[in-house]
């Protein structure tokens, strides 16, 4: 558990830099480009977050074999072989959609092509990492990416004045390969593999045999996480798009902070450990949750204050940020758990019932209000019923009743406080309400979070008084 703590710690720090980038890009780029540019560099990224499909799973293989390994107890010749087949496999790939970009005469398509074949590359790294609890270098593969292209993109509009999408797509992409190039010194000054490489039929076998249906599951999560853009992008205009994206945008502020909880949980469920353990964790994962979607406030303030041409995305922002506190639970928790039980099958099936019932509610609301508010109020929904479709699926890690009228009580006061009331007061009101509501309902859960605090600042003192004396 310790070790958790530590690298829960680690990642956050990492997330905490990449929130103060995110910040920045995600209110300067709106702020000096074009709506209508704004909106094609989201078209760009929706794309991009399906390039994970291209490698038919051999990086889940790779994820699901290498999960709760340490990476110094795997053989060189086996990350050697299994890293150069997938270079292999992603380039084909890449090749085969730059075709059809061509074919169709598409620069978003071509530009795809090229971008998939760098996030696949950077994204079978992490998942190296992340696989093998290497949290230092993972902290630092996603510092180097953030960093280098927030750079790129001040430079982009403050010095070039760039208002070409274009030009903030292939940026993306030209410093992804040297962020590739970097990371793989990196890892080849610390392993010394690379002279093992060799072509290997079989490990092509064996990854893609164990990892398609978690990718297929993958996929499907990342088709339904954005299912509601897809909505606002068919059936309204580029503007409510530009709205839109900018909203969901924002949840790089939660994400920042649900990472370390997504990525550190798997290498730990990996483990043996009790269902007392995971409830546990559980219930402060949700008390994390609701604290941490307060930061839809500043994200308002700064719509009041700042960006009054996107105040249109605030009811979005909240309605979205509330469907997190059901994410936080579902893929902090539920994904993980399939993952390390090796139950991709109930991943994949779960899947594909909560796209179909995403479209459904997307398409029944949109037809009844006619507005993107609507197709933002299915995604909090949606998420709510994958929820409670986990809970239901396993009994020995439920909520008790007094957690779920935790959860029916905060989503009402942080709904009510961001529509209702101004940011500054808003944030006041609800983080008093939580925190006397959780001390309330969750109040052994406040304690554990409270010892875990303790300790860590105690073994902090303690490393700091073993250097002085050893000084």
């Amino acid at each position: 558990m310790m070790n958790m703590k530590k690298n829960f710690i680690m990642i956050m720090f990492a997330n905490i830099i990449c929130l103060c980038i995110n910040l920045i890009t995600n209110f300067i780029i709106p702020k000096y480009v074009s709506i209508e540019t704004y909106s094609m560099i989201k078209t760009y990224a929706l794309y991009i977050t399906y390039a994970g499909f291209f490698s038919l799973g051999y990086n889940d293989g790779m994820y699901l074999r290498y999960g709760g390994k340490k990476i110094k107890e795997i053989s060189k010749e086996d990350i050697a072989v299994n890293f150069f087949n997938y270079i292999i496999l992603i380039f084909l790939m890449a090749i085969l959609v730059l075709f059809v970009g061509i074919a169709l005469r598409n620069s978003v398509l071509i530009a795809f092509a090229f971008g998939m074949a760098v996030g696949n590359i950077l994204g079978y790294l992490k998942s190296l990492y992340q696989a093998t609890g290497e949290f230092k270098l993972y902290g630092k593969a996603l510092n180097i990416e953030k960093i280098t292209i927030f750079i790129a993109n001040l430079i982009l509009i403050f010095i070039i004045h760039a208002d070409n999408y274009m030009y903030f797509i292939w940026c993306q992409i030209i410093l992804g390969v040297l962020i590739n190039l970097i990371l793989l010194m990196k890892l080849e000054k610390n392993l010394k593999f690379i002279t093992y490489c060799k072509f290997s039929m079989k490990a092509y076998i064996e990854n893609i045999k164990s990892g398609f249906i978690l990718m297929l599951g993958n996929f499907s999560s990342g088709f339904f996480t954005g299912i509601d853009r897809w909505f606002v992008k068919i059936l309204l205009t580029t503007t409510h798009f530009a709205l839109y994206s900018f909203a969901a945008s924002m949840e790089s502020f939660v994400n920042v902070f649900v990472s370390p909880i997504t990525v550190t949980m798997y290498n730990y469920f990996c483990k043996e450990i009790s269902a007392f353990q995971i409830r546990k964790t559980k219930k402060i994962c949700l008390i994390w949750g609701f604290f941490l979607i307060a930061s839809a406030y500043p994200a308002k303030w700064i719509l009041e204050n700042y960006l009054t041409e996107y105040m249109g995305a605030n009811m979005i922002i909240f309605l979205l940020f509330a469907a997190q506190v059901f994410y936080i639970i579902v893929k902090g928790i539920y994904v993980n758990l399939y993952k390390a039980e090796k139950k991709q099958n109930k991943y994949l099936f779960q899947m594909i019932i909560m796209t179909c019932i995403a479209i459904v509610l997307n398409f029944i609301l949109f037809k009844i209000f006619k507005n993107m508010e609507s197709i933002a109020i299915a995604t909090l929904v949606t998420s709510c019923i994958w929820m409670l479709l986990c809970e239901i699926e396993c009994k020995n890690y439920r909520f008790s009743a007094m957690e779920y009228l935790y959860i029916v009580i905060g989503i009402a006061l942080f709904l009510y406080t961001g529509y209702k009331i101004n940011a500054l007061l808003g944030i006041v009101v609800y983080f008093l309400g939580m925190s006397t509501l959780s001390l309330i309902l969750m109040k052994s859960s406040m304690i554990d979070i409270k010892n875990y605090v303790v300790d860590f600042i105690k073994e902090k003192r303690m490393k700091k008084n073993e250097c002085i004396s050893k000084d």
